[in-house]
């Protein structure tokens, strides 16, 4: 993809017909994952069709911002710039951030941040001195996302349509003075993933050790055990172009013991993931892990199957994001035995 900056701007009516199929592909995305059942079908209808986006858009206070690129629309917030909640209190003049949506191939790449800034601008503007929104409870993505913009959350909301009704948590934000302008949206180049078979590579070694510090020695001996194992283990650099400076680290391996969730045997496990905080969002953990599961692909193996500890909602919400579903949770028990 070449380096275009991507363009915010006011929804237009020529905009309706593509805004409605972009947040009908978002919803389902993020709250159809089991499937798609007639309630849904309904609430798409009397939500974000076309004449229900017209009529929304029409009421006083209203205000729609897009993301646009060569004439493709990749995502929007749509505010109501009046709005308050019983959650806030009386604390002056509010707006609510009705809807983020951003499609799935520009998650983590900076867009959802513009359009969140610009909503605020907007909401500033407008004489808000706090911007709301409620996210659904199981959204951890969402959830980890507007934490890190500095959205605290509140307290527990309820989103009801037909017989069914979902938890939400709402977060909220003082808007305070404006921002510097935000810098525009960059299409960032792709990394270049590389196989690594070597154990001696200090790179692989340096990521290893910002994954999991210990003691150097233990790690260069896990590295020279999987390099002997080629048709068992595959590590893969991510680099900032050939011969560039490493990125980002994938380590998979095949199990043949039983994996949680999963199927078969054996499965891909992806042992390892990581990308240097100032390289985050760029994509590059999704290439490590396509370049594992085509590995592990290659070695017959129908699932590629992972983990993370249950109160690291960040790497929940990125392992959704790359694909993956949660299978079950899990905790363990040890119990000491008395020596004899």
């Amino acid at each position: 993809m070449d380096e275009q900056t991507v363009r915010l701007r006011p929804v237009r009516v020529e905009d309706l017909d593509c805004l409605s199929l972009l947040a009908g592909q978002v919803f389902l995305d993020t709250y159809a994952t089991e499937g798609i059942r007639p309630s849904f079908v309904r609430e798409l209808q009397g939500q974000l069709s076309v004449p229900a986006l017209r009529a929304r858009l029409a009421r006083p206070g209203a205000a729609c911002l897009v993301a646009e690129r060569d004439g493709h629309l990749l995502g929007f917030a749509q505010l109501n710039l009046h709005a308050g909640h019983a959650l806030l209190g009386d604390a002056g003049p509010a707006a609510e951030l009705e809807r983020l949506y951003v499609q799935r191939p520009w998650l983590g790449r900076g867009l959802g941040r513009q359009l969140l800034l610009a909503a605020e601008a907007a909401a500033r503007e407008a004489g808000a001195g706090r911007l709301w929104l409620t996210a659904w409870v199981h959204n951890l993505r969402a959830r980890a996302f507007y934490a890190r913009q500095g959205y605290a959350e509140l307290g527990r909301t309820w989103y009801e349509f037909e017989d069914e009704r979902h938890e939400n948590r709402l977060f909220a934000k003082g808007l305070g003075h404006a921002p510097a302008r935000p810098d525009p949206v960059v299409a960032a180049p792709p990394p270049h993933i590389e196989p690594c078979a070597d154990p001696a590579d200090l790179r692989w070694l340096a990521l290893r050790r910002d994954l999991w510090p210990g003691p150097e020695e233990e790690h260069r001996a896990d590295m020279a055990e999987m390099v002997a194992e080629p048709a068992r283990y595959a590590q893969f650099l991510a680099l900032d172009g050939p011969g560039g400076a490493a990125l980002g680290l994938a380590e998979v391996a095949l199990r043949r013991d039983y994996v949680n969730g999963t199927e078969g045997s054996p499965v891909g496990f992806l042992e390892g993931l990581y990308v240097r905080p100032e390289a985050r969002r760029r994509g590059i953990a999704g290439a490590l892990v396509r370049a594992a599961s085509s590995w592990v692909g290659a070695q017959g193996c129908s699932e590629i199957a992972s983990d993370t500890a249950l109160e690291n909602v960040a790497s929940q919400a990125l392992h959704r994001a790359l694909g993956f579903e949660e299978t079950e949770r899990v905790v363990y028990f040890r119990r000491r035995l008395a020596a004899s």
